[in-house]
């Protein structure tokens, strides 16, 4: 039997025991062609949340918003994915945590042009990343016909007033401009070095460590394109997500969690070991997972 703690932790408060709350998922998968893979994504990763929380007998509040018939759904349109956050907003409390789930079609108008229109190619260089920069301001969601759906700026707005410990997980290309100069990793591969620093700061009183209130974990860096998709089972997924659910330990015959997380670490699976096994999943392909440090880490489970 998994029990869940749900952890409500900000940089500007010292590492504690979590308070109990409710746990709030919003999946949004936003199909841009004749693929279901977005779709797919944010009704398996619900399917997935949910299985653990029946495992644990916590109450957890799912809304989906996404074109498929494979669950209770509402269509991906602007009008809904706000609508879905005006209720997170409504509805939680400061003791919960809420997961906002995004799989779409991921543009960047920063580094899809130059000011003469041409294309511009970034190679891996983080040191691109300015401080002073809103890289969110020119990250879009795009639907089938390349409208679009959701504004990185205005996501980020609308969620933080959202109650309790907001995380959103971005599959989609160019979701990295979320995250933008705040990453958590010093070094894409050293997670262990990155977390002692960043809880040295914490217990120092969070000097240097951007204190905005959503954790964010993107599916790729913001000058990366889409990195194709990964069939589980008869079930077509973007690469991230599969590796995803792959972490959460989704069988997608059963389309429940059967066995122990294989991203649990120390007896818990928390948004920090999610993101070491995404990025090691992803380590041979095209994308590299990024993720905020506004939070040292969000306890999801413990086992």
């Amino acid at each position: 039997m998994l029990l869940m703690i749900l952890g409500i932790c900000s940089c500007e408060t010292t590492m504690g025991e979590p308070e109990n709350g409710e746990m709030r998922i919003l999946a949004i998968g936003v199909d841009s062609d004749s693929s279901e893979a977005c779709s797919n994504d944010a009704v398996n990763f619900s399917k997935a949340m949910k299985s653990l929380a029946d495992q644990s007998g916590v109450s957890l509040d799912v809304t989906v918003v996404a074109d498929t018939d494979r669950i209770d759904a509402v269509p991906a349109t602007s009008e809904n994915i706000a609508n879905a956050i005006a209720k997170l907003s409504d509805e939680s409390s400061e003791n919960d945590i809420s997961i906002v789930y995004l799989s779409g079609k991921g543009y960047s108008q920063y580094d899809m042009v130059d000011y003469n229109g041409k294309g511009v190619y970034y190679d891996a260089k983080d040191a691109r990343f300015s401080a002073d920069v809103d890289y969110s301001t020119e990250f879009a969601v795009l639907d089938a016909d390349n409208n679009i759906v959701a504004y990185g700026d205005d996501l980020v707005s609308s969620l933080n007033e959202v109650n309790g410990n907001i995380v959103l997980i971005a599959d989609s290309a160019h979701s990295g401009a979320l995250v933008g100069s705040k990453s958590i990793e010093e070094d894409s591969t050293d997670f262990e070095v990155s977390s002692e620093d960043l809880e040295s700061k914490l217990a120092a009183g969070g000097d240097g460590v951007d204190s905005s209130k959503v954790q964010i974990l993107a599916s790729e860096r913001r000058y990366e394109e889409e990195a194709g998709t990964k069939a589980l089972g008869n079930v077509e997924h973007s690469a991230f997500t599969a590796a995803l659910l792959e972490a959460l330990g989704y069988d997608q015959e059963t389309e429940t969690v059967t066995e122990v997380p294989p991203a649990m670490k120390n007896g818990k699976l928390t948004m920090s070991s999610l993101y070491e096994f995404v990025s090691k999943a992803c380590k041979d392909g095209d994308m590299t997972p990024k993720m905020s440090s506004s939070l040292i880490d969000t306890i999801l489970f413990t086992f």
